[in-house]
């Protein structure tokens, strides 16, 4: 039981629009890097704390009691809650504004060994066209376990989207930390075909590899800029599982690193698995080190964040 509390804390795999200057990535400290701008930082904010807000409990959320993020972010006018926190990860859907929603899933329930069970089944499985259009005849492996829990929450949380959609809303950012991170790339590519006159965005934390290289592929191909995901410095949860067992991860990492004074900085990486970026710390052997140091004894602080400035976690929940 320890060893799975351990494993399971560091795989908790747990309004905006871009402007139209990203849309063309410009050179900075490397020819794929980007320094992101405060202003661009900024955007960040608000997903953070609804990842943070979603690993509470769904009374505790829909209540609007969900510690900190419920502290900083304004209630929203609506909001839809599920899951169990187990086999299930609990999701939200809640109204930015009149025409902007947002969906939030949670990361790993490290009280749950039916949550734990949804990280550890690593087979690759093929993906269904239903979910992803032309999947299947492009490759698509994706992770079971991650698969199996966007199936089991998607059919609310589209429910919960075509409302909103069909009363107007116009923009749609899918959000999570860890493992909420990964099937939040599950959950955006999904909406992304769904619903083709909204503006779909995914800007996720921390999420662990989804599927294989012809998954990453999907993802680039249906949202160039619009999906993103940001990595804490030495983070070692997005670096599994190991790219040696067929994963591989999508372009445009965030990469929050720290210059001598410990003040934060933000690189948004062009291309996948950039190796000027968090790959330079992990390399393929490392990373299958890394697998068997979850198991036994293995502990990474930076996973929890701060990001900017926002922990991720279910400690900061007021009601579990």
């Amino acid at each position: 039981m320890k060893t799975l509390k351990v494993l399971c804390a560091l795989l908790s795999f747990g309004p905006f629009a871009l402007g139209r200057d990203e849309e063309q990535v410009p050179l900075g400290v490397a020819p794929n890097i980007t320094v992101l701008s405060p202003e661009k930082v900024k955007q960040w904010v608000v997903p953070a704390w609804y990842s943070a807000g979603v690993y509470c409990s769904s009374r505790s959320v829909a209540e609007w009691r969900c510690g900190p993020a419920c502290e900083a972010l304004k209630k929203p006018k609506n909001i839809v809650v599920g899951g169990d926190g187990g086999h299930t990860p609990r999701f939200l859907v809640a109204t930015l504004d009149p025409q902007t929603l947002i969906v939030a899933v949670a990361g790993t329930n490290a009280t749950s060994s039916e949550s734990i069970d949804i990280d550890l089944d690593f087979k690759l499985v093929n993906a269904q066209d239903e979910h992803f259009p032309k999947a299947e005849d492009k490759g698509v492996l994706l992770h079971q376990g991650f698969y199996g829990a966007f199936q089991r929450i998607i059919p609310d949380i589209e429910s919960a989207v075509d409302s909103g959609v069909r009363a107007g809303v116009k923009t749609v950012i899918v959000t999570g930390h860890s493992l909420g991170g990964a099937i939040g790339y599950l959950v955006g590519t999904y909406l992304k075909q769904r619903y083709t006159g909204t503006a779909v965005y995914v800007r996720t934390f921390a999420p662990p590899r989804v599927g294989n290289k012809a998954w990453a592929d999907y993802v680039d191909d249906s949202f160039g800029l619009y999906a993103q995901h940001m990595v804490n410095f030495r983070d070692t949860v997005p670096h599994v599982p190991p790219r040696d067992w067929g994963y591989w991860r999508p372009s445009f990492e965030v990469w929050q690193l720290y210059d001598d004074k410990n003040h934060r900085r933000y690189w948004l990486c062009g291309g996948q698995e950039n190796v000027d970026c968090s790959d330079q710390i992990y390399s393929r052997g490392r990373e299958l080190v890394l697998m068997s140091n979850f198991i036994f004894q293995f502990g990474v602080p930076e996973h929890l964040g701060p990001y900017v400035n926002v922990t991720l976690s279910s400690e900061e929940c007021l009601e579990q």
